[in-house]
């Protein structure tokens, strides 16, 4: 190469000289390609400068590009892979610019906006800090980054990948059947092979004044609850009444739904307690009204009743 381009000093432009020194630095870039991409895009980027058309240099300058881009993309690494677009920018047709630039702009939102969000939201399911979780949950910080969050977004301290096994907390968009009408919730807790399986706890914050919020702790299998669990709604506000109550609903759950005798044990802030059973299937429950003709249910013309709670204090 050196003497090559010792030659050009010499000559000048010479097309016998210029399709030897391709042909070397070629050879050079290939040989350490996979060793030093970055090196080798240097390579392919000044064999284009003098042959643009040059196809094994636009495919190998593609081949690092991308992977240099795409693994810095991979740790949310913005800052070096904006330099790549900056610096080698309309170098070849066989990359989508503007695509990447969209992709680097979603990391440097997921850098300085996910991942502390997603480091806080840790830090409060793990010691049970629920009344934080509502604030999180309910927060702009949240409400900011879900445009940018596909289906999910999982995050470990050690970093998430596919196969990721270990303790993880993950924003989901989308619902299981234990938080109906939710648009997002957050779970932690033990994944497998970036699957949820073992035990763990999906949140869902319902009101930030009150700190009501809904929580699913349990068994989980093939990334749904699979196993036993404890489903709660907690401190429900009556406002006619001034009371708040939580609602814990206990048993077996399949892929999210609730499956056999089901557990429900109300505890109110007036200070009593009741409790009562019901039997689902896969998430269906029969309607029990006609089994209570003492009790007027106003109101609950449009809903089924599956458990009815009784007490010397009161009826639920």
């Amino acid at each position: 190469v050196e003497e090559l381009e010792a030659g050009f000093d010499y000559v000048g432009d010479n097309e016998k000289l210029l399709t030897a020194w391709i042909s070397v630095k070629l050879s050079q870039a290939e040989a350490i390609k996979e060793s030093d991409a970055e090196a080798a895009l240097l390579i392919y980027s000044s064999i284009l400068d003098y042959s643009n058309d040059n196809e094994q240099a636009v495919n190998g300058f593609t081949d690092c590009w991308k992977g240099l881009v795409n693994g810095y993309l991979a740790s949310y690494s913005y800052e070096p892979a904006q330099v790549l677009l900056d610096t080698y920018k309309g170098k070849v047709q066989t990359i989508n610019f503007t695509d990447y630039q969209s992709q680097i702009n979603k990391a440097k939102t997921i850098s300085e906006q996910g991942i502390p969000l997603m480091e806080k939201a840790y830090s409060a399911m793990e010691t049970n800090d629920y009344v934080q979780m509502c604030e999180i949950d309910l927060g702009w910080e949240t409400e900011q980054f879900l445009p940018y969050v596909n289906e999910s977004f999982i995050w470990a301290p050690e970093g998430f990948t596919e196969d990721y096994t270990g303790i993880a907390i993950g924003l989901y968009k989308h619902t299981y059947p234990e938080l109906s009408g939710v648009e997002n919730y957050f779970y932690y807790g033990e994944y497998v092979n970036g699957e949820r399986v073992g035990q763990g706890k999906a949140f869902y914050g319902v009101d930030l004044n009150t700190c009501e919020y809904e929580l699913f702790e349990g068994t989980w299998d093939n990334d749904k609850p699979n196993g036993y669990g404890v489903s709660g709604d907690y401190n429900c506000y009556y406002e006619d009444s001034n009371e708040y109550t939580s609602t814990e609903k206990s048993g077996n759950f399949i892929d999210g739904y609730a499956d056999g005798e089901i557990n429900v044990t109300l505890t109110s802030s007036e200070g009593y307690t009741v409790a009562g059973t019901f039997t689902a299937t896969m998430g269906e429950a029969e309607d029990i009204r006609d089994q209570y003709s003492y009790i007027d249910f106003v109101g609950y013309d449009d809903r089924d009743i599956y458990v009815v709670m009784e007490s010397e204090e009161v009826t639920w």
